[in-house]
């Protein structure tokens, strides 16, 4: 994948095993993504909240999971960065790699690349990173062959990553309402 800019300032590089270090981590401010293992490992992700398993346990499952994932489909997402540091994050592959999709009651579609987060820090929204992180998802999705990206959005507003509000200025529509709406953009 060809690496993007936004204004000049923010690179867009693929997610990585190499990378995993960089994926976000702040729980002060409930940036959790690299050790959230909520789309890969749901029962694990259980144990997490049970307090079975400590934040550091998950963080090496999810670093486990990009590891053998990345074997059969990459990149599994991309990150943001302005001046060297991570300001956005999001994973995406295909659907039979994420479990949790059953939990939904919804399939996601065959040809549809699905996003499971995307996230980009709150004082770097509004300026373009999750629409740059996006289009990068595009591209990957063409260069593979899918003819769709699909998600599931969050209707809430305090939401840390994946705003239906978002999605939807991005092209995206809605495919099924709920509580998580599954959306699509058509490629």
């Amino acid at each position: 994948m060809a690496a993007g800019t936004v204004n000049l300032m923010v690179e867009i590089l693929p997610l990585s095993p190499s990378r995993f270090n960089d994926i976000p981590f702040n729980p002060s401010d409930k940036i959790i993504c690299r050790s959230c293992i909520y789309w890969e490992l749901p029962t694990k992700f259980e144990d997490l909240l049970e307090g079975e398993i400590s934040r550091r346990e998950a963080e090496d499952l999810k670093r486990e999971w990009l590891i053998r994932a990345s074997s059969v489909f990459e990149p599994l997402g991309c990150l943001a960065y302005e001046d060297e540091r991570v300001v956005g994050y999001m994973q995406f592959s295909p659907p039979e790699m994420i479990p949790t999709i059953r939990y939904y009651g919804e399939e996601i579609s065959d040809d549809a690349l699905f996003i499971a987060c995307l996230m980009v820090l709150p004082q770097h929204r509004g300026r373009g990173v999750g629409s740059a992180l996006l289009r990068f998802s595009v591209e990957v999705a063409e260069q593979r062959g899918f003819k769709a990206l699909e998600t599931f959005a969050s209707r809430r507003p305090d939401a840390p990553s994946s705003p239906v509000g978002f999605f939807l200025k991005n092209g995206f529509r809605i495919v099924r309402s709920g509580e998580f709406p599954l959306m699509r953009r058509d490629l």
